[in-house]
């Protein structure tokens, strides 16, 4: 079979990265966490949505939620699966060499803890997006961020990783 000579790939749109947007923010709200940023990329990497809450402390929260989706279309797992590999309790310094080269070739915008996750689709295993959350507690972040994405109109078309969440502060179960 001859190649077109092009590349197609799914990716989430304008309307659905603000669902994720927004319904993160109000899992949040529900929960009485700390005001959080969360950010939506594409495919590509490239912010589709980033919303503030009120009191979240910017720019900061802002860029920390955009580089914890980062790690997960560049390294192709949940920020929260790259910190664990790198930054077991055992961690060898030469582990730690390792994730400081992989997050200083990456200029600063990966991030090896919890609150970034991966939109895939269920179809073909593909990254079509990644959701990162931050200001709250790193599995908050994470939680309100599957919550995003499991309630938005593609659940039912998508897998996240991680598929579950561990958040053991849920006051309001969803």
């Amino acid at each position: 079979m001859a190649s077109s000579g092009f590349i197609t790939y799914k990716t989430i749109t304008l309307d659905v990265a603000d669902q994720i947007a927004s319904i993160a923010i109000e899992t949040a709200k529900k929960n009485g966490f700390n005001p959080m940023a969360v950010c939506v990329l594409d495919a590509t990497g490239v912010p589709i949505v980033t919303k503030r809450m009120d009191h979240c402390t910017g720019p900061a929260y802002a860029t920390i939620a955009q580089h914890k989706a980062n790690t997960c279309i560049r390294m192709k797992k949940s920020s929260r699966a790259y910190g664990d590999k790198y930054l077991p309790d055992d961690a060898t310094p030469g582990k730690m060499v390792r994730i400081l080269s992989q997050i200083h070739s990456n200029e600063g915008e990966i991030a090896s803890f919890p609150g970034g996750i991966s939109i895939k689709c269920k179809e073909t295993g593909q990254i079509i997006g990644a959701v990162g959350a931050s200001g709250a507690a790193g599995d908050e972040d994470e939680y309100c961020c599957l919550q995003g994405v499991w309630k938005s109109s593609i659940a039912e078309e998508i897998v996240t990783e991680p598929a579950d969440h561990s958040c053991t502060t849920v006051k309001v179960e969803e």
